[in-house]
């Protein structure tokens, strides 16, 4: 054992955490967190072993580094090599997992930072950019583009959630009947329960499906994208949105949630922190109070940019429509090379929108997966995504066509039939 700390002691900064830490590492970003750090030290110091590293080493590593970077990454840096040093010196009350490798951690205190306000993103930048997803083209799904990012913003903004914990967000993860969304944050791993207000169910009502994801993200074959090329599309497509709106100053989703704060604490003091999942800040906060009404209160005051409330205009403009009954009756329906017209009312549709069409109102009934592939696809080898993509696209084509209200599907899904069926005027 005295032999083997000696030699952990002539290891580098980078060996040790690769040792003795890395294992620990939840996940990759947190990694290269590491990773950025250890490459920040050994091009500013000559990377002496840890057992050689002191206070002033750190300290000079730490003046080197403000002349380079941001007082912000400088502290990331320290607090990353702090939790190394951590795990090498001895154990005590707040470190429990230390090795003892070291007699006791080298120490820098943490550049001081300037705040500022931090950067919100207005209702006018909301409403540019929300105007702006018109002219999308990613990602290449069930869902239109422009739905997708429509829906993700004045998602983000009423739920504050973080890019990845929305982009993962499960269509069974939200009801519409308790007005509720339930979300484990990918940060913190915490659970939490955030209302849904009359204007994020006209959203979702506008995208919802059977599909698996509330915002769907997967390409011609079907499958998952890693989490690094979907970042690099999505950010690549996100600042194509942002040029054509005219937004100059950093804009990320980042600021959408902290826009959803600033709109929270201005409508109830002190509601922001529970909406954006923050620790609360006393015994009472964390297990005496129940904050969950206070909250949907506020978010059925809570302002909205201009852009969002347009959906909502359209519903009462469709508050008169009658009410659709079922009917799928031959007689209503005429085909033609990529066109289905429904008493009289032209529908144009892509190939395989109309060959499900098709296969459903020659049945007049409801088919499920195995009927609508054999019958709409002959001798093509689809897959469950691609029957629910183009029902999907089918659906959207006849609320628009036919002017349906936007809370009736023309093409509900029957989970005792397992099996979709037509639902029209």
């Amino acid at each position: 054992g005295a032999v083997a700390m000696t030699a952990d002691r002539c290891l580098t900064v980078r060996a040790a955490w690769q040792k003795h830490y890395a294992a620990d590492v939840r996940t990759e970003k947190t990694a290269q967190s590491y990773r950025a750090c250890f490459n920040r030290w050994e091009s500013l110091t000559a990377d002496p072993p840890v057992g050689e590293i002191t206070n002033d080493e750190l300290a000079r590593f730490r003046d080197a580094a403000l002349e380079v970077v941001s007082a912000h990454t400088v502290r990331r840096y320290l607090r990353c090599l702090r939790a190394v040093f951590n795990r090498l010196s001895p154990p005590w009350p707040g470190n429990p997992a230390g090795l003892g490798i070291l007699e006791r951690p080298p120490y820098a205190k943490l550049p001081p930072i300037e705040t500022d306000w931090p950067r919100v993103c207005t209702f006018d930048e909301l409403d540019r950019f929300y105007d702006a997803c018109e002219g999308s083209d990613w990602p290449r799904c069930e869902l239109p583009a422009a739905d997708f990012w429509r829906t993700f913003v004045c998602m983000g903004f009423n739920w504050g959630l973080r890019w990845g914990e929305l982009i993962g967000l499960e269509m069974a993860r939200i009801s519409l009947a308790a007005e509720t969304v339930h979300v484990r944050q990918r940060k913190t791993r915490k659970r939490l329960a955030l209302p849904i207000n009359a204007v994020a169910r006209a959203h979702l009502r506008r995208v919802w499906s059977d599909r698996e994801l509330l915002l769907p993200t997967r390409e011609g074959n079907g499958g998952r994208l890693s989490e690094d090329r979907l970042r690099r599309l999505f950010y690549g497509m996100w600042h194509e949105i942002q040029t054509a709106a005219g937004i100059e100053p950093a804009f990320t989703p980042h600021h959408i949630r902290k826009a959803c704060a600033s709109a929270f604490e201005s409508v109830r003091h002190g509601s922001a922190h529970y909406v954006l999942g923050h620790s609360p800040r006393g015994v009472t906060e964390s297990w005496y109070i129940n904050p969950a009404e206070d909250i949907r209160k506020a978010a059925n005051a809570l302002p909205q940019p201009p852009a969002f409330l347009r959906i909502l205009q359209d519903v009462d403009a469709q508050a008169s429509v009658v009410r659709p009954t079922y009917s799928c009756r031959r007689t209503d329906w005429q085909f033609r090379p990529g066109v289905a017209v429904y008493r009289e009312r032209e529908i144009p549709l892509a190939p395989r929108p109309l060959a499900v069409l098709r296969s459903l109102v020659a049945a007049g009934r409801p088919l499920g997966f195995e009927e609508i592939s054999a019958a709409a696809f002959v001798d093509r080898d689809v897959t469950r995504q691609t029957i629910k993509g183009a029902v999907h696209r089918l659906r959207l084509r006849l609320e628009k066509s036919l002017g349906l209200p936007l809370d009736w599907n023309p093409l509900p899904f029957r989970d005792d039939l397992r099996a979709w069926l037509i639902r029209l005027p």
